[in-house]
């Protein structure tokens, strides 16, 4: 049977960016961060099956620049950098 989160929300950052964070599990239960794996692709709905959700909180969020999160990573690094302006700034920001 599948687990589903009880809560999935856009997150809005200090940036101006968007993260997209899940919360699935139990809401009382041990909490346990999943970091998925990069760059680009965002959590999958396979991962939480590693965790046992009577005993779990299981919480996931997709990195900026992946998945749902908003920006993606191609659309910042197709932004061009200014005469003298810091680019690798914006480089950063995409990992």
């Amino acid at each position: 049977m599948p687990i589903e989160p009880f809560i999935s929300e856009i997150l809005q950052l200090a940036d101006g960016s968007n993260m997209y964070w899940e919360a699935s599990g139990n809401p009382k239960g041990k909490p346990a961060l999943y970091l998925h794996g990069g760059p680009g692709s965002g959590v999958q709905t396979g991962y939480r099956q590693h965790f046992d959700p009577e005993r779990y909180l299981i919480v996931s969020f997709d990195q900026r620049g992946c998945g749902r999160s908003r920006p993606l990573a191609v659309w910042m690094l197709a932004v061009p950098c200014k005469p003298h302006g810091n680019c690798t700034k914006a480089g950063t920001r995409a990992g």
